[in-house]
Formats: C-alpha cells, structure tokens, sequence
C-alpha cells in the first residue's frame, strides 16, 4: 500500500489510529523505513505538528494518507470542518 507514494516521500510520521482493524503504527513505520523512508511512529498530534514544521522548512506539504478513520482524526486535532 505504499508504493504508489515512493517518489514522493520526503519524510513520514506513522500513527494509531482509533480503529480495531488498522494496523498498529510500529508495523507501519517499519514498512516505510523498509523501503527507505525517513519514518517513525508518534501520537496523532505531535506528529501532525512535526510534519507541519518539517513541510515549512523544506518547501514540502502534508499528505495524509491511510484510511478515512485517520484523516477523520487529523480533521477533528486540526479543528477543521468536514464530514466523513
């Protein structure tokens, strides 16, 4: 399920996400860090604030990615509207 964002990585933040079926946030960083990623695995908010630094820094952006569980959470810490 990574692949597709291979070249387009600079850096990535794996997470838990409040759902019995996604994949614990240790497995996941160490997918990325398999295929060469700059990874690790963080709390939802710290890691939203890392990669927003991060991003700022080198000129890049934040891609969430993963299921809508995830990017229901990212919505809710980031206060912005929306419905999944």
């Amino acid at each position: 399920f990574l692949k597709p964002f291979s070249d387009s990585v600079g850096k990535a933040w794996a997470v838990s996400v409040k759902d019995e079926r996604s994949m614990p946030a240790v497995q996941v960083a160490s997918a990325m860090k398999a295929m060469g990623w700059q990874a690790g695995e963080s709390g939802l908010e710290p890691a939203l604030a890392e990669a927003e630094a991060w991003a700022l820094s080198t000129g890049g952006a934040v891609c969430v990615c993963g299921s809508l569980f995830l990017v229901g959470e990212v919505l809710a810490a980031q206060s912005l509207p929306g419905e999944i």
